[in-house]
């Protein structure tokens, strides 16, 4: 979307940002979408508060509205590391993409490949192999995003976060 502009989000966002989540959140249930997502606690004002911080929250911004908000780092769950991905890379060789929220306002108007491009652009100029991630398999407006934008599907790992507890999740990369 040509009128979307991302950046990294700044210490003065954090309430907007948040803002962002917890209304994305509830709407998102209003409007029928399957979310586990729970308001306060994924994402946590903490994760928000850390990845602001350490310069890997990113924002999208159509119209001066906050529209969209994604985390990329190295973090993630010790099962990735069981999962057969197509490139065997060390963890500061991957970014994961983490949090990819879209005001459902917007959704279907190219916010969240708008975003993805974003990672991609990010990723490759931290000279990354790939950008992996995690999906719950119940999730598939987002697995149709990602496989759009060029993810492929590696297996399914069972991963346990506060708002999930433990549950399947199926996991993806894109190859940079």
């Amino acid at each position: 979307m040509a009128d979307l502009i991302v950046r990294k989000a700044e210490k003065g966002d954090f309430e907007r940002v948040m803002d962002f989540y917890r209304s994305m959140t509830e709407r998102m249930k209003e409007k029928g979408f399957v979310i586990t997502w729970v308001k306060d606690m994924h994402p946590s004002p903490a994760f928000v508060k850390e990845a602001i911080e350490e310069g890997s929250l990113f924002m999208g911004v159509l119209e001066g509205r906050l529209v969209s908000a994604m985390v990329l780092n190295h973090s993630h769950a010790p099962q990735y590391d069981k999962v057969r991905w197509a490139l065997d890379l060390k963890d500061r060789d991957f970014f994961v993409l983490h949090a990819l929220g879209v005001d459902p306002d917007v959704a279907g108007k190219g916010i969240g490949s708008g975003m993805i491009r974003e990672a991609v652009r990010a990723a490759r100029e931290n000279g990354a192999g790939a950008i992996r991630l995690d999906v719950l398999d119940t999730n598939e407006p987002a697995e149709k995003l990602y496989l759009r934008n060029g993810f492929r599907y590696r297996g399914e790992a069972e991963l346990c976060y506060p708002n999930t507890g433990r549950r399947i999740f199926r996991m993806y990369e894109l190859v940079l």
